[in-house]
């Protein structure tokens, strides 16, 4: 006996419980790396700099100092009048 040979009745059963056990399965692990890296938490620790959550998220080291803010290397002149990005006073 294969496993094709069953009723597409018991198949769709089985697709769906396989379904529901890997979902909550990814959804348990989601919620201990948040727990574990706290993106929020870590916001509060970094002293007023701006940086987004989800960079802190990814970030797998414990060190802030690391994550580093866009940089702008080109520098853009208009009229003599150096452009500057509105990133830098968000």
């Amino acid at each position: 006996m294969y496993l094709l040979d069953l009723c597409d009745d018991i198949l769709n059963n089985i697709i769906n419980e396989l379904f529901i056990v890997r979902n909550n399965r990814c959804i348990c692990e989601f919620k201990k790396e948040w727990i574990n890296r706290r993106p929020y938490n870590k916001i509060i620790l970094c002293g007023g700099r701006r940086l987004h959550p989800g960079r802190l998220f990814l970030n797998h080291e414990n060190n802030i100092d690391t994550v580093k803010l866009i940089d702008f290397t080109d520098k853009y002149f208009v009229a003599n009048i150096l452009l500057t990005p509105t990133i830098k006073y968000m």
